[in-house]
């Protein structure tokens, strides 16, 4: 369940002019089920993903129906993208991801 629906304003903007950028850390990426599921409820097109060895994590930039609009010759905005994997009493995995744009 995602709980970063885009707002009526958002969801008319071009999905190439919502592009973004965002860290996730390596143990998170090693989990492809995981990654695959925050992938998809971000509705995230990677256009590039870097290796950062020393932070050990990824940088992945892309389109989100979640990303604000980047006008052209802007600095493609950083997110803060925060995934919680919660287990249900009755076993079930609920994942949730929100995504803060960086000021």
């Amino acid at each position: 369940m995602s709980n970063i629906e885009p707002t009526q304003e958002q969801s008319q903007v071009p999905r190439e002019r919502r592009i973004g950028k965002f860290h996730v850390r390596w143990d998170v990426v090693e989990d492809y089920a995981t990654m695959s599921r925050v992938i998809a409820i971000m509705g995230f097109v990677p256009v590039r993903v870097e290796a950062l060895f020393a932070q050990r994590a990824f940088l992945y930039e892309g389109f989100s129906d979640k990303f604000y609009e980047v006008s052209d010759f802007d600095i493609i905005p950083e997110y803060d993208v925060a995934i919680i994997n919660t287990v249900l009493d009755d076993g079930e995995a609920e994942l949730k991801v929100t995504v803060e744009r960086k000021e």
